[in-house]
């Protein structure tokens, strides 16, 4: 009877339903929670680079360029990106009409010199193919998309369509 008695500890809890459908709910929540990060992290493409800011002044032969394809450019608006392979990367906004461009020239290897202008606020994907000595070391076909993201441009390489 001692030992029943003894009441200097403090009085043990047993779960009751309430505690243990609010351990459920939590224990639920945290388990949709990991899934759906696994999820997203495995499913959302990641860019094969990411290239920063580097300069941001107009260089003279991309506004000759630009000029000669009739494209206006706000020079004031210029961002040089870092190169990727070789090929140059601009952001600027047009001159007359509201839109935001993105310009690669691959002046080192094929001469190749393109550009995509769209309307502010659409997601700006300037797409290139690879052959005629652009991005030389992909197969011929592959596809090579720069897109603007805010304060970078992510690079995403997509090999050439199989035959079926």
């Amino acid at each position: 009877m001692a030992a029943d008695a003894d009441s200097s500890g403090p009085p043990v809890r047993r779960p009751t339903a309430r505690w243990s459908l609010l351990s459920l709910i939590a224990e639920s929540i945290l388990v949709v929670g990991v899934l759906t990060y696994t999820a997203t992290w495995l499913l959302v493409p990641r860019p094969d680079a990411t290239l920063r800011v580097t300069g941001t002044e107009a260089d003279p032969l991309v506004l000759r360029l630009l000029d000669g394809a009739g494209i206006g450019a706000n020079g004031s608006t210029f961002r040089q990106f870092q190169p990727y392979h070789g090929i140059d990367v601009w952001y600027f906004e047009h001159s007359v009409r509201p839109w935001e461009c993105l310009v690669v020239l691959d002046s080192g290897h094929s001469g190749r010199f393109d550009s995509r202008c769209d309307p502010r606020g659409a997601e700006l994907i300037l797409h290139q193919w690879v052959g005629d000595g652009f991005a030389d070391w992909l197969p011929d076909g592959s596809v090579v998309s720069f897109h603007l993201r805010d304060d970078t441009v992510a690079v995403f390489l997509h090999p050439p369509p199989t035959d079926p």
